[in-house]
């Protein structure tokens, strides 16, 4: 029970170390913010019970090794130096941000806005790695640069024949801290971020000091007004600051997978080779000069540095070993990282048994792509951008009203299955020529068309089909419109 009891004890000093720092705004009102305080005590109490079965009395989260709270830095190394957690993490912003949306039947100073930011400052690309930090953190941010000649600490500032955005830096939150909040009730922005404080890196000192010896770089610290940044945050629930990186849930599930692989690894090493058994004679004395040879010569042979061993009077005899096969508790562990994360086994692990993805699990990849590009890409990321160009004076909150986004199908087909489509729609006409021969007035065209996935007369179509003009394979349609509109029919909301 002390022992216990002491874990019990690291447990809470851990907790509250990992506490975060957050002040209100000055001007006499912390007290309303005092709430968060005890959320943050509730909260420890909360990662204190993680575990904990048995009333107390067993902690599985001290016996398996897991650690009872995690903070950036925890998350960040399991980014860097896991593969599996890396992929966790970039596929689904890759899956987003490398099948851009599209601007179509919107204004075209949106359309403008849009592609000048595409061209001159990379954009999607800039949100990729927003998005790939949010996914670390609890929330990333974008700092946008205007020429308007104030300081990052001072709200924009800036008449409409003078706005241009210099640039977009996104930053995770230990380099982007929440400085103060809004506590202002009757503020639109209460409980929200009002002030961020950026740490930077002093690249213009070296690395070593006058001895030669490495020194840890100077950092700048520089305070951030929240009219120039971009705050983005996936799975929030109570407010929109925070949400929950995507190592979090599987956070455990991956320090399982190193025990398995690295454990594995270790024990082949250990003993795939196997050991030997050297039995000396009884009858046979040793001076100390050949014991020393004979453990020379297998001290040799252990480090393959030899493969032959001289003897005389000792019988040496192999040592078998047995490997266990980690195949069973890897495909446990994969399919719970799987079914948390969303994404199917064979995209997580590229290939499985040297197929490629099936297109079932193709297809259920998209539809997990689509979900997250309506519950997350529009509203948390595209909406707070259209935003801040609102702000920044590029359009009107009129113009926000006719944004329609129109993102590309998620699912795609290889060119076998466009050749086997095509085969099937072909085999489709064949035999509706063959019901208008019979009874031309028993279906229209379109409907004919309609039936094998032809575009009709004067739609807009994307040809997949390398025929060129001779056939229209697959109509494209827009997948959504703008923040939140259902797929397939665009329509301009706020």
């Amino acid at each position: 029970m002390t022992w216990l009891w002491n874990q019990r004890n690291q447990r809470n000093q851990r907790n509250q170390g990992s506490r975060p720092k957050v002040r209100a705004n000055s001007g006499g009102r912390q007290g309303k913010l005092g709430i968060l305080g005890s959320m943050t005590r509730s909260m420890a109490g909360f990662f204190n019970q993680i575990g904990m079965m048995f009333y107390g009395q067993r902690d599985l989260y001290t016996i398996y090794g897991y650690p009872p709270s995690l903070n950036y830095q925890a998350i960040l190394g399991k980014y860097r130096r896991q593969d599996l957690a890396a992929r966790i993490v970039d596929s689904p912003a890759n899956a987003i941000w490398a099948n851009p949306p599209e601007f179509e039947g919107s204004p075209d100073n949106i359309k403008n806005t849009f592609q000048e930011l595409v061209t001159r400052l990379d954009l999607w690309q800039i949100l990729n790695r927003a998005d790939k930090l949010c996914g670390i953190g609890k929330y990333s941010a974008i700092v946008v640069g205007v020429n308007d000649g104030q300081s990052l600490a001072t709200p924009v500032g800036l008449t409409r024949g003078e706005r241009k955005i210099t640039f977009l830096q996104p930053y995770s939150e230990m380099n982007l801290e929440i400085l103060q909040l809004e506590i202002d009730e009757s503020n639109p922005r209460f409980g929200k971020p009002k002030m961020y404080n950026l740490k930077s890196i002093d690249t213009s000192g070296g690395t070593t000091d006058v001895t030669g010896l490495f020194k840890q770089p100077k950092t700048s610290e520089t305070q951030v007004h929240w009219s120039r940044v971009i705050h983005i945050a996936e799975g929030v629930l109570e407010d929109d600051t925070y949400g929950s990186p995507r190592l979090e849930k599987v956070f455990n599930l991956l320090e399982d997978m190193l025990k398995v692989a690295g454990g594995s690894a270790e024990m082949y090493w250990l003993n795939a080779r196997g050991g030997i058994h050297v039995n000396i004679d009884k009858e046979m004395e040793l001076d100390p000069l050949d014991e020393a040879d004979l453990s020379e010569e297998l001290q040799e042979y252990s480090d393959q540095l030899r493969r032959v061993i001289r003897t005389r009077g000792v019988e040496v005899n192999p040592i078998v070993m047995q490997v266990a096969d980690p195949r069973m508790t890897f495909d446990v562990l994969i399919s719970l990282i799987s079914a948390a994360t969303g994404i199917p086994q064979r995209i997580l692990m590229g290939a499985e048994a040297g197929q490629l993805a099936s297109a079932q699990d193709r297809a259920n990849w998209a539809v997990t792509v689509e979900e997250r590009r309506a519950s997350f890409a529009q509203p948390r990321v595209l909406r707070p951008l259209c935003l801040k160009l609102i702000d920044l004076g590029f359009f009107t909150l009129e113009d926000l009203m006719k944004i329609v986004i129109t993102w590309p199908e998620a699912f795609k087909l290889n060119p076998l299955e466009r050749g086997q489509t095509s085969a099937q729609q072909a085999r489709a006409a064949a035999n509706l020529i063959k019901v208008f021969e019979l009874s031309p007035d028993l279906i229209s065209a379109d409907m004919a068309r309609g039936i094998i996935a032809l575009a009709a007369p004067g739609a807009r179509y994307e040809d997949k089909s390398g025929l060129g003009d001779k056939i229209t394979i697959r109509e494209k349609k827009p997948a959504a419109g703008a923040f939140g509109a259902p797929p397939g029919k665009p329509r301009a909301v706020a």
